[in-house]
């Protein structure tokens, strides 16, 4: 079995180091998280152009990143929801 006596040091926690045993249980208390309702892929098939314009537009109304297609969708479906109640 390790010897783990000589780990423990009361220096200081300097640049690079670990934090204490103790401190530790400080450092992971975190908010509770928000359930949220879980993803599931919707796949489709689309001429590439239409493909393309969909892309250009989510780009220009979110931002050329990632999940920007699905915002655009999201937004999209809202708006088809709205007119159906």
């Amino acid at each position: 079995m390790t010897n783990i006596a000589a780990l423990k040091d009361k220096r200081p926690m300097g640049k690079g180091e670990p934090p204490a045993r103790e401190a530790a249980p400080q450092n992971i208390k975190v908010a509770p998280r928000e359930k949220k309702e879980t993803n599931k892929p919707l796949q489709v098939q689309v001429p590439e152009s239409v493909f393309e314009a969909f892309s250009q537009e989510a780009g220009q109304a979110f931002g050329f990143s990632h999940g920007a297609k699905s915002k655009l969708f999201l937004q999209m479906w809202e708006a088809y929801a709205a007119t159906k109640r």
